[in-house]
């Protein structure tokens, strides 16, 4: 870490450099860099987390388990159709 905040500081002087100079490409190349580091940065210290989201309501199991809660709430139509509606109305849309 300790070597990544240290290309990370010579980043922020390099640009600190070109920033106000007329050289555009050293001075996209370095935001660029130093997005990249930074990025890296959260990576390492699980401040930026890339883990992709799963989707439940399209899992075999999210359908398994809400067969299972309509299906048992059929003898209770009235809390069947409450939970029916809530599962609808979840934030989702699922």
């Amino acid at each position: 870490m300790d070597r990544i905040e240290a290309l990370q500081r010579r980043i922020e002087e390099f640009l600190s450099r070109v920033e106000h100079t007329e050289n555009y490409s050293a001075t996209l190349g370095a935001f660029r860099e130093m997005r990249s580091t930074l990025e890296l940065i959260g990576e390492v210290t699980k401040e930026l987390d890339r883990a992709g989201t799963v989707n439940l309501e399209l899992t075999v199991e999210w359908q398994e388990v809400k067969n299972l809660i309509v299906t048992a709430l059929i003898p209770y139509p009235q809390a069947r159709a409450a939970v029916f509606s809530a599962l609808e109305e979840a934030p989702d849309g699922h």
